[in-house]
């Protein structure tokens, strides 16, 4: 895998190769560099995985696709020609009132 023309995996390799020919570095320390090492491989797995190619769900992928635009229409927006609209209009006296308590 290369990010920023970078090879990953040839670079963890070069890595793990001098970390094997070193002769002077302690157990301890050798330890945390194979680790570290792992952890990189790991990482560097993870970032190529989208929700296509694992169980990752769509909503977690960084890369969206953009939506198609809906075409233009010539039809301008409303209902149709000669349809009367009508809306609820506020009354002095309504036949009920419900009031509504909040918990």
């Amino acid at each position: 895998m290369k990010i920023d023309n970078i090879d990953i995996d040839k670079t963890l390799a070069e890595a793990q190769k001098l970390l094997e020919e070193e002769k002077n570095l302690s157990p301890a320390l050798r330890s945390v560099f194979t680790v570290l090492l792992l952890l990189v491989q790991v990482l560097s797995n993870r970032i190529g995985l989208d929700s296509r190619n694992s169980s990752k769900p769509p909503s977690t992928d960084t890369k969206k696709k953009p939506k198609p635009r809906r075409p233009t229409s010539n039809k301008k927006p409303g209902g149709q020609p000669g349809r009367k609209g009508n809306t609820l209009k506020q009354t002095e006296e309504p036949d009920e009132i419900k009031e509504l308590k909040i918990d």
